[in-house]
């Protein structure tokens, strides 16, 4: 439960204020699980690759979509991620 919690603040915060430091920078997120850390990266500006096993990519392409995070940047989020 605290878990989710800190992970909801963080994403409003990255929202909320995107930090200019990490616009048009590129990310590259190994092993990464539900992709937690390239959604943030993605949230504050930067172009990211997620990668994980295959068994665990149909997750991270969820957790994208229902961050409206995409392909190109928009209004509420200036970065991009995608997961190979």
């Amino acid at each position: 439960m605290l878990r989710l919690l800190l992970l909801l603040l963080l994403l409003l915060l990255a929202a909320a204020a995107p930090a200019p430091r990490y616009t048009g920078m590129r990310v590259l997120e190994l092993g990464s699980g539900p992709g937690l850390a390239g959604l943030l990266a993605a949230k504050l500006g930067a172009r990211v690759v997620i990668t994980d096993k295959a068994v665990v990519v149909p997750l991270i392409s969820e957790n994208i979509a229902l961050n409206g995070i995409g392909h190109t940047p928009t209004p509420s989020c200036s970065g991009t991620a995608e997961v190979r």
